[in-house]
């Protein structure tokens, strides 16, 4: 677990090889200390990201989403780490549809955010259109 001139130098989640630390999945840095550059957990041998952190070692910071910065429903302000979603959009990753009406179609139909590009009003009941 030490390598280096002088075995000075540790190697901790990792095998010493040629002066260097190769690190284990999961570990990153100089001895392979951190865990998920210390923006996730190692689940079952891969990184669990915290929110808007992603990479195989959460090493790129970014917006929250669903496979991508704000579901690919937004904007993403990387400095501040935060979507600003588009129309139709809503939520911390914009990944929740928000139809008109409040709460969403009046509660007096469905909100489809799969078959349309913008979330809308569909199967309304009772007479309404």
């Amino acid at each position: 677990g030490w390598f280096g001139d002088a075995c000075e130098k540790s190697c901790v989640f990792g095998t010493p090889s040629n002066e260097v630390c190769v690190c284990d999945s999961c570990h990153t840095g100089v001895a392979c200390n951190v865990e998920c550059s210390g923006y996730g957990a190692c689940v079952e041998g891969a990184c669990s990201c915290q929110e808007a952190w992603w990479g195989d070692k959460c090493e790129t910071q970014g917006c929250p989403g669903i496979a991508e910065y704000c579901t690919g429903h937004g904007h993403c302000s990387i400095l501040e780490q935060s979507c600003h979603c588009y129309s139709g959009w809503k939520g911390t990753g914009c990944s929740t549809p928000d139809c008109p009406g409040a709460p969403d179609c009046f509660n007096r139909g469905d909100c489809d955010a799969i078959n349309f590009v913008q979330p809308m009003c569909v199967n309304c009941t009772g007479g309404y259109i």
